[in-house]
């Protein structure tokens, strides 16, 4: 995009006009700023929040990385010289393609970059993801992932009646004759993708116009195909994986045991204090994962904890503490606390077959992108089942989580006590000056009379309805002492007038 272009573009004039001084800032330290083309723009709203996800520093920690300004802070993205690609903090995955690049100087005349892209991060339509990136939208890719979803989308293709007929038999060869040996998975697992892919290539044929095998529709029609192909033989196949698997499960069960009773935590293991926070959102959908049927649909699950792990964290009260602390520092989730948090994450949902479901989703899965999101999921889950794997019980440093939180009645009024008397010996030591002295002392803070107060009220409430509570409870023993004694000499009473020797002496009340 020429100079020309840029000044025409109304993202860039904002920036030069309204945003200026996020402009400038830009300038002064020489970010990445990226532009997106005017006709992508169309109907999106601009505003403090959109200038700072488009405005990119250079991250501390990996290469080729960068993060957005402002609060976007756990917002990042990749560069890679074609593409800019989403790494984490957007609610949707994108690859955007850069159309051009200006160089530009700062006052110093340092060099900065500006980056014309294809669209938007946010704010764009998934009808512009998928024509301009020729691929899937998250929305769309969501919905390839089940069986009934896939079986629904097979079925609205067109000619798909005879091709899921013919699709059926062979599944149904494949259930009934062909036998599994968990040595021999490999074999299983190739067998499975020369079905799949005859069957892709069938629905691709039959459709009019004819479909590109580079287009948003083949990658739907594949993803369709490998789920419900894999929906089909899911309860042979992957009873075959576990018995593969069994033993590395059965260590790995141990193991994640051992690490609970222990209290496994993620601040054992260095994890900055700012991530450490409770995550039952990512536990609940982790937990889910022995549910899900085809492999995709195990590693959306994998997919979706990750992310919702991310928001819990960068949503907790520890990170907004520690950004409130050090408003400049780098507070970013790396993979050094990731993989550990992670790690607690799997202890705490204590799956049984963990080992299974990644192998299942590793082998038995012939569409998974290496170097987007998904890729990134199944390493990073792969790399936490390593680390609890190669983790010793023994050697657990203790966990800093069991601060105390609460304060019973008792230790209240021990408190206010010794305030009391630690307030009284200060008072007896300034009585001992004259009156000219005593005139002259400053009284006390407004707010520590104030807090005293509140403590005396505290106590005295607590006292009145413990005093009110052991009164009444007194009172109804008492009651209950009265009542038996008198029941009690009564009953004996009759007892004994019931009573007759052999010689006919009855033996009355005392």
């Amino acid at each position: 995009m020429s100079a020309d272009d840029l000044d025409s573009n109304p993202f860039y004039r904002l920036l030069q006009t309204t945003y200026r001084s996020k402009y400038e800032e830009a300038q002064t330290n020489c970010w990445l700023i990226c532009v997106p083309h005017a006709p992508s723009l169309k109907g999106v709203k601009i505003n403090s929040r959109f200038v700072d996800a488009h405005i990119l520093k250079p991250s501390p920690l990996f290469k080729g990385q960068y993060t957005c300004c402002g609060n976007n802070l756990q917002k990042s993205v990749e560069v890679d010289g074609t593409h800019i690609r989403a790494v984490s903090g957007f609610p949707n995955e994108f690859k955007i393609k850069i159309l051009g690049e200006e160089l530009c100087y700062n006052r110093k005349f340092k060099q900065y970059r500006v980056l014309t892209i294809s669209r938007p991060f946010e704010g764009a339509s998934s009808d512009l993801d998928t024509d301009t990136n020729g691929s899937l939208s998250p929305a769309d890719l969501e919905k390839c992932l089940s069986y009934k979803e896939s079986l629904v989308y097979l079925r609205g293709l067109s000619q798909h009646a005879l091709l899921l007929k013919e699709l059926d038999k062979k599944l149904e060869s494949f259930c009934g004759t062909y036998m599994i040996l968990p040595a021999y998975l490999h074999d299983t697992a190739q067998k499975l993708k020369d079905i799949v892919l005859w069957a892709v290539d069938a629905f691709q044929r039959s459709q009019e116009p004819p479909v590109s095998s580079y287009g948003a529709t083949f990658q739907r029609i594949s993803l369709a195909t490998e789920s419900y192909v894999m929906g089909v033989v899911h309860q042979k196949v992957f009873a075959a994986v576990k018995q593969c698997c069994r033993q590395e499960d059965a260590v790995l069960v141990e193991k994640l045991r051992q690490l609970h009773l222990a209290g496994f935590s993620p601040d054992q293991f260095g994890v900055r204090e700012s991530f450490c926070c409770p995550l039952p959102r990512s536990v609940v959908e982790l937990a889910s994962l022995d549910s899900k049927i085809t492999p995709l649909e195990k590693l959306w699950c994998l997919k979706t904890t990750l992310k919702m792990l991310s928001e819990e964290i960068y949503d907790s009260t520890a990170y907004s503490c520690a950004r409130l602390k050090n408003p400049h520092e780098q507070l970013h989730l790396t993979s050094d606390d990731l993989i550990p948090i992670l790690a607690c994450l799997i202890v705490k949902c204590k799956l049984p077959y963990l080992e299974s479901n990644l192998y299942y989703i590793q082998n038995f899965s012939w569409n998974l992108p290496e170097k987007d999101m998904l890729g990134y999921t199944l390493v990073s889950f792969q790399a936490a089942k390593e680390f609890l794997r190669l983790q010793d019980t023994s050697h657990l440093k203790p966990s800093d989580a069991g601060l105390k939180r609460e304060i019973t009645p008792t230790e209240l009024m021990q408190v206010t006590a010794r305030l009391q008397i630690s307030d009284k010996k200060k008072s007896d030591e300034g009585s001992s000056g004259d009156e000219v002295t005593k005139s002259a002392a400053v009284p006390a803070p407004k707010s520590r009379r104030s807090i005293d107060r509140q403590l005396e009220q505290a106590a005295k409430l607590i006292e009145a309805s413990t005093s009110e509570f052991h009164q009444r409870e007194t009172e109804e023993l008492q009651g209950l002492f009265k009542n038996g004694d008198e029941s009690g000499s009564a009953s004996i009473g009759d007892f004994l007038m019931g009573l007759q020797d052999s010689l006919g002496v009855t033996y009355g009340k005392l």
